[in-house]
């Protein structure tokens, strides 16, 4: 196993320990042994994150114990009838009820949207497009 190696299982088993707070780049150099300098040479930004999504996986896998606690917590407060409790047990146990929103303008008119691009997103949009206004297509562009 190589140094890396090592030093991501000992990230992730810290991060994956539901006791631990999370650890900041410093407290990763600490728990690892080594300088934070020495870190940032072993991973990119990209591996950091992976380090720490399978940190959480485990954290949450390990877990089960301690929400079990809280869901039973908040089971016996929603049952009381605690309105917030009721609706956040039903919200993680069954899942949010989506809501749809519909906005109108004055007297259920449409709405007018007005835009505008500045100077550099003009450009770059010239650049991809090769046309730099900042006209929004409407329903006739869509039937050509």
């Amino acid at each position: 196993m190589t140094a890396k190696d090592r030093h991501i299982l000992k990230i992730v088993e810290y991060i994956g320990n539901w006791d631990n707070n999370f650890p900041s780049r410093t407290k990763m150099a600490e728990i690892c042994g080594v300088k934070q300098d020495t870190l940032r040479k072993h991973f990119t930004l990209e591996e950091y994150a992976e380090i720490e999504s399978k940190g959480l996986e485990l954290r949450k896998k390990n877990s089960a114990k301690q929400r079990g606690a809280v869901y039973k917590s908040m089971l016996k407060e929603a049952k009381g009838g605690n309105v917030p409790a009721q609706k956040e047990f039903l919200d993680r146990t069954e899942g949010k009820v989506t809501e749809k929103r519909e906005v109108t303008g004055k007297d259920g008119k449409k709405l007018k949207v007005e835009h505008s691009l500045d100077e550099s997103w003009k450009e770059l949009l010239e650049a991809v497009t090769g046309d730099n206004t900042d006209e929004l297509p409407n329903d006739n562009d869509h039937q050509k």
